[in-house]
């Protein structure tokens, strides 16, 4: 018994229709893609009004022969009878190709095939053109470097070098359990089940780059008062912070003042790398942070879950955020920030591109300290996101370091501070 709501038409030829009773409602769908098939195959080509012959048409042709043998396995009949190449012709009338394939002689006498489409010739630009100048030869004038037209990665073969420099600012140090820093460092045995607890430093420290189109500062460190009560006690504790200053009177000390940061690059929000952005509340200076970061910021400071290390005092603020969303983007010439989750799921890290010492990348926080770069041990579990993620991005940095010869620097490692301050 048909049911009589399970009736379509299926093209047979073009302009030609041919009513198929269907056995089941559901060969009705079947017979629905048959017909969009159709349809794909009969769409016109404008991009070349003078083609003489399309060859992706022919295979439109075949896998709509091939889509009715199947339709006739699901019981729909007749839709694989008569499929004949020449005779089934899908292109409309007016721009009906010769038969197919197109068989042609050429002027030897030999029979020849064609299968694909004419190859389209390109247009060479004058000798005089150069790249900088535009369509009369003459000076092209320099494009405005504004935050929202620097999106767009780098993707030249060969490195663009810039004269910039780099001015490390120290912050203070931090003090806390080795396991903390390197998984497992310190682990009881059986010969010895209480081992002595190791405590380890590490600097904290802040970098301007002085780069020929702004001025940047790359994290803001601890807030002042981080031993004072704006850090929660137990997290004082756990990561002691000498050497406080404010983020301001540090930089003068380099040389800077607030006014002359044009924009900062926060590799992440935790609290010891966001809590001098008090500095810019209120100012047009872009923040630079990732969206990963900011959200997950957000849901930790505001709620009971996520991470402990986020405090809403240090970024929850009257801020000119500026929003990186995917996982690479070119900042200015030269510099190139790159989304390394595991220790964060927004964590930053900067590829720059430099006269004097080549490739330097900034890996911040990915690598607390040389040990968990060079050797591969992570952080740790509190101090990680993800350690798969981890682990990923660890193998990015150390295939960009390979492939660029470049000097990673970690972001507590006392040698990698000093390295800087002596001029890489």
């Amino acid at each position: 018994m048909i049911d009589p709501r399970c009736v379509g038409t299926v093209p047979q030829e073009y302009g030609r229709f041919k009513e198929l009773k269907l056995a089941d409602c559901w060969q009705s769908k079947v017979a629905i893609l048959y017909c969009l098939l159709v349809s794909v195959a009969c769409m016109p080509d404008n991009d070349n009004d003078d083609i003489t012959h399309d060859f992706t048409r022919d295979v439109s042709r075949r896998r709509i022969m091939q889509a009715g043998g199947s339709l006739a396995v699901f019981g729909i009949a007749g839709t694989a009878e008569g499929f004949d190449p020449d005779a089934f012709d899908v292109t409309p009338l007016e721009r009906r190709p010769p038969p197919w394939p197109p068989v042609r002689t050429d002027e030897a006498g030999f029979t020849r095939v064609d299968h694909c489409r004419p190859v389209r010739r390109w247009t060479a630009r004058p000798a005089s053109h150069k790249r900088g100048t535009d369509a009369a030869g003459g000076e092209r004038a320099a494009r405005p470097v504004t935050i929202a037209n620097r999106h767009k990665p780098s993707t030249d073969p060969v490195a663009i070098m810039v004269d910039a420099t780099l001015t490390p600012i120290d912050r203070g140090t931090i003090t806390a359990d080795v396991n903390n820093i390197i998984e497992g460092a310190v682990l009881g045995t059986a010969a010895e089940p209480n081992p002595e607890t190791v405590m380890e430093d590490a600097p904290v420290y802040n970098v301007v780059i002085d780069h020929p189109e702004a001025t940047i500062l790359w994290d803001t460190g601890s807030h002042p008062d981080a031993a004072d009560g704006h850090w929660p006690a137990d997290l004082y504790a756990a990561f002691e912070h000498t050497g406080l200053r404010p983020l301001e009177d540090d930089l003068a000390d380099a040389g800077y003042g607030i006014d002359d940061i044009d924009m900062v690059i926060q590799s992440h929000l935790h609290l010891d790398h966001g809590g001098g952005l008090y500095a810019f509340e209120g100012t047009d200076t872009p923040i630079v942070v990732h969206e990963e970061e900011l959200k997950y910021a957000y849901y930790s400071a505001k709620t009971d879950a996520g991470d402990v290390a986020y405090l809403a005092g240090d970024f929850d603020r009257d801020l000119n955020w500026e929003i990186v969303h995917r996982d690479r983007r070119q900042l200015v010439d030269s510099l190139e920030l790159i989304h390394l989750p595991g220790h964060t799921p927004g964590l930053l890290g900067v590829q720059l591109e430099l006269d004097d010492a080549g490739t330097v990348i900034l890996a911040g926080d990915q690598a607390y300290t040389r040990e968990n770069y060079e050797q591969g041990h992570p952080m740790g579990g509190g101090l990680l996101w993800s350690k798969r993620d981890w682990y990923e991005s660890l193998r990015t940095v150390r295939d960009l370091e390979r492939r660029h010869d470049a000097q990673v620097c970690c972001g507590h490692a006392r040698a990698d501070l000093e390295a800087m301050q002596d001029g890489l």
